[in-house]
């Protein structure tokens, strides 16, 4: 079986920064440089103050993890077909 592997594209304006970093072994984030938010999704303008002064920040490696999901396989058509009606 030939399997296609999808790699991200780190050309892309809005995202490529992030997955550079990734390759690198380095974890980013967008965030807002006046007035210290981080930006999710990760965008030029900050929804939080209105600033357009945005950039990649290296993340400190600390936080809180709120919650998580493990994903064991995909459920079988047939419960895809059910739900759709």
């Amino acid at each position: 079986m030939n399997q296609r592997t999808i790699l991200p594209n780190v050309d892309d304006r809005e995202t490529g920064p992030f997955f550079a970093a990734a390759a690198e072994g380095r974890l980013v984030y967008r965030g807002c440089l006046d007035c210290g938010r981080g930006l999710q999704p990760p965008t030029a303008h900050c929804p939080h103050c209105g600033g357009w002064n945005t950039d990649w920040k290296t993340a400190s490696g600390a936080g809180w993890l709120y919650s998580w999901t493990t994903v064991v396989r995909r459920a079988p058509m047939a419960v895809h077909v059910s739900l759709a009606r």
